[in-house]
């Protein structure tokens, strides 16, 4: 059990500490890139096929005196990370780095359900991407936003950007192997999607993106922290039986 006299300080340092190892994968990645840059796909032949499309805009996008081309984009940008899921993926994955840096230490073995209980309830998935989604709005316009939720709506943009283990960053595309994620058609439409300057330069600020992301939740989780501790404290004396 969690005792009064070691939960709170050696806690809180494990939590910071796996924040901050889950930040570095991101923070390897520099925003300075130049999106637009010429590259290669490792494939057996040309690309085929035509851009995808951009689907159709509702009439009620346009930017009014009281909708501004900023809210739009905003908007736009907050239904593409609805379909990535980038949010939820970034909340979950936190939690469950925490936890397995807290189950490093038997002693503290108890505070992981707690710690999980905590964040599910106090860490926004909302705020997370709301922070994300004016990064998002800052660099693409709606048509480009509508662009790349075509893309992500087929099954080959769902396998690209549904999980950290497959987003299409450069040292995985330049890889033969990348292509084994796809079957035969959705492999055209990778190598249709890659030529488009709007995907190159998505794919580009992806891993920013996810840090700005994990950046919200270290951030929420710190404006937490007083509740945090008196929840580690006080929770496992409730469970404690009554005399």
């Amino acid at each position: 059990m969690v005792s009064l006299h070691t939960p709170a300080k050696p806690v809180l340092g494990l939590v910071f500490l796996g924040l901050f190892w889950l930040s570095l994968p991101v923070a390897a990645q520099q925003e300075s890139r130049q999106p637009s840059r010429t590259r290669s796909v490792t494939t057996s032949s040309q690309p085929t096929g035509s851009p995808a499309p951009v689907s159709s805009l509702p009439a009620d996008s346009r930017a009014t005196p009281n909708r501004t081309q900023g809210e739009i984009n905003f908007m736009a940008a907050q239904e593409l990370l609805e379909l990535t899921g980038f949010p939820s993926l970034i909340k979950q994955t936190s939690i469950r780095v925490l936890r397995k840096e807290i189950r490093k230490r038997p002693e503290m073995r108890e505070a992981g359900n707690i710690i999980r209980d905590f964040l599910e309830d106090r860490i926004s998935t909302q705020i997370i991407s709301e922070e994300m989604a004016k990064y998002l709005a800052d660099r693409f316009d709606e048509q480009e936003l509508r662009q790349l939720k075509a893309i992500l709506d087929t099954s080959t943009g769902r396998k690209m950007f549904t999980s950290f283990e497959t987003l299409p960053t450069d040292d995985r595309v330049r890889k033969a192997s990348y292509l084994d994620l796809f079957d035969e058609q959705e492999k055209k439409e990778f190598q249709t999607f890659y030529r488009l300057t709007v995907f190159q330069r998505f794919s580009d600020y992806t891993s920013m993106l996810l840090r700005i992301g994990m950046q919200s939740f270290q951030e929420q989780f710190k404006l937490q922290e007083k509740d945090f501790v008196k929840e580690l404290v006080l929770q496992p004396r409730e469970q404690q039986p009554k005399p």
